[in-house]
């Protein structure tokens, strides 16, 4: 049975190192390399963080933490990996040109020692899903990895109420223009859904140490400090347990919904406390419902750019 680690604690490392333990997340590592028939030397651990999100180096708390990433790059490499730390673009690189992975991640703080960054939007590599998806595209270094991390950030979202590691690998697809691409045909939560079908993570973490929450969590910052890190084996037990700390059922999540019902219900036990954040806001579904309205009348993403064109850091601009 897969164990979801929860470390609450004011040093976020700490955190991350003792999730890690409580995991047993290089001894999985290692067996997962070594099932896959590599050697040690010769393994790559792709991490993918959100970084894409992020529209100001002012507001970096809507984005994984770069300290945070680096330092399980790190670790990684210390063990003798090959690390990558991916990311693609998406619709806010449509409206802002200059916003490519390198110069966003830069920006934020991304320093690039000890790992490669990868912008999967340079490396589209034909691929057939064999299901909703059918023939579309992959980035060649996640679907070549031998071992995928999604570590996500906590936060709300409007349209889903919750977005964690299940959504944060919807950025592996290396289309630019998701919105037009996936929203507006098959939907983001089915194309997901295939993408994890055919190159799931094999471990996710939950940067909780800042949230995101309330209204404006899922897009824009709303800092929460939840002092809080969460990682296991499975991303769909990981996500479960991160909207239960959220205080709201996993299952009002399209998603989730979708891969339960496609992968299984997870099977679980905790380490950690499962109280529920405190002075946590989540976003009504009678708001998500109105917003995902919107969205299916193509009247969000206007709305969204409107606000992003006076938020947006002049880098990107």
């Amino acid at each position: 049975m897969d164990v979801v680690a929860i470390v609450t604690g004011e040093d976020k490392r700490v955190a991350l190192e003792r999730v890690m333990e409580k995991t047993h997340f290089f001894s999985h590592l290692s067996k997962v390399v070594t099932e896959r028939n590599k050697r040690r030397s010769e393994a790559l651990v792709a991490i993918k963080p959100n970084i894409m999100v992020i529209y100001s180096k002012d507001h970096l708390h809507v984005g994984t933490d770069p300290e945070l990433v680096e330092y399980l790059a790190k670790r990684i490499s210390e063990e003798g990996y090959t690390t990558a730390v991916v990311e693609s673009r998406n619709i806010y690189t449509q409206w802002f040109p200059k916003r490519t992975v390198k110069l966003v991640a830069k920006t934020v703080g991304y320093r690039g020692q000890g790992y490669t960054l990868v912008d999967l939007t340079e490396e589209p590599e034909p691929y057939d899903y064999q299901g909703e998806l059918k023939n579309d595209f992959v980035g060649t270094t996640w679907k070549n990895a031998d071992y995928r991390i999604s570590f996500c950030k906590n936060k709300t979202h409007l349209a889903c109420l919750y977005t964690l590691s299940l959504k944060n690998v919807f950025g592996t697809l290396p289309v630019q223009d998701k919105w037009s691409h996936y929203h507006e045909t098959i939907g983001w939560d089915r194309a997901t859904l295939d993408v994890l079908r055919n190159f799931p993570p094999d471990f996710a973490f939950i940067d909780a140490f800042w949230s995101s929450d309330g209204l404006n969590g899922g897009v824009f910052e709303h800092l929460n400090h939840t002092k809080t890190l969460i990682g296991g084996t499975s991303a769909v037990a990981v996500d479960w347990v991160g909207a239960l700390k959220m205080g709201v059922n996993p299952l009002d999540n399209p998603l989730m919904k979708a891969a339960v019902t496609t992968l299984g219900r997870p099977e679980y036990t905790v380490d950690g406390d499962m109280t529920p954040y405190e002075k946590w806001t989540n976003i009504s579904s009678t708001i998500a419902r109105a917003l995902l309205l919107l969205e299916n009348l193509k009247i969000s993403t206007s709305l969204y750019r409107l606000i992003l064109s006076r938020l947006i850091d002049p880098e990107f601009d």
